[in-house]
C-alpha cells in the first residue's frame, strides 16, 4: 500500500483559492480510494486524541484573545476553517477563548477531555447543533457557544451542567 503525504492543510489550500480537489493517476480520473477518502474525512472530523495536552491559539478559528480578552486575529490573513464538521477533543486540558470562533461548518462538538472551556470559544459557529460535555468539565468562561443559534442540544454527560431553555448552568451544592 502506497501511502501519499499531502503537504498541504484545507486551510492552506483554502487561502490559495482552491475550492476542490480531483484524484488524478496516469490513467485519468478515478473515484477516491478509502485510503483517500480517509484523509479527507480527517480533515472534516477531527479527532483530538488523549495524548494531545492543548491546541495550538488561533489553529482553527485564526483567532486567539488579546490583553482585554477579546478577539485577536493570529495573522493578517488567518482565516477560520469552513469545512471542520465535528471535533471530538479527549485530551486537551483546556480550549482557548475563541478557539472555534466562525467556524461555519462545524456540526457537532464533543468536549470529553477538557476541563475548561474559554470565553466565546464556539462563538458565532452557526452549524453547532449538538454538543456533548464530558465528565472532566468543571467550569467555563463566559458564553462559550454565544452565536450558536441553531444549538438545540447540549448532553451532559455525568458532570456538574445541566442545560436547558438556551442556557449552560453549572448545578453546585448550593443548587443551580
Amino acid at each position: 500500500m502506497n501511502l501519499v503525504n499531502f503537504v498541504y492543510t484545507v486551510k492552506t489550500l483554502e487561502r490559495m483559492g482552491v475550492s476542490m480537489i480531483i484524484i488524478e493517476d496516469k490513467t485519468g480520473l478515478k473515484q477516491p480510494t478509502e485510503n483517500e477518502m480517509a484523509i479527507v474525512n480527517s480533515a472534516l472530523n477531527v479527532v483530538v486524541p488523549t495524548s494531545v495536552d492543548s491546541i495550538k491559539p488561533g489553529l482553527f478559528s485564526g483567532y486567539t484573545f488579546d490583553e482585554d480578552g477579546g478577539p485577536k486575529k493570529v495573522s493578517e490573513d488567518a482565516t477560520p476553517d469552513k469545512y471542520i464538521q465535528s471535533v471530538l477533543l479527549n485530551g486537551v486540558d483546556e480550549i482557548e477563548p475563541y478557539t472555534f470562533k466562525e467556524c461555519e461548518s462545524l456540526k457537532e462538538a464533543s468536549v470529553i477531555g477538557p476541563e475548561y472551556i474559554g470565553e466565546y470559544a464556539f462563538d458565532d459557529c452557526s452549524s453547532l447543533e449538538t454538543v456533548t460535555l464530558g465528565t472532566n468539565l468543571t467550569d467555563t468562561g463566559k458564553r462559550p457557544f454565544r452565536g450558536c443559534d441553531i444549538l438545540t442540544n447540549i448532553a451532559c454527560l455525568d458532570s456538574d451542567f445541566m442545560y436547558g431553555e438556551g442556557v449552560l448552568y453549572r448545578n453546585t451544592p448550593e443548587g443551580v
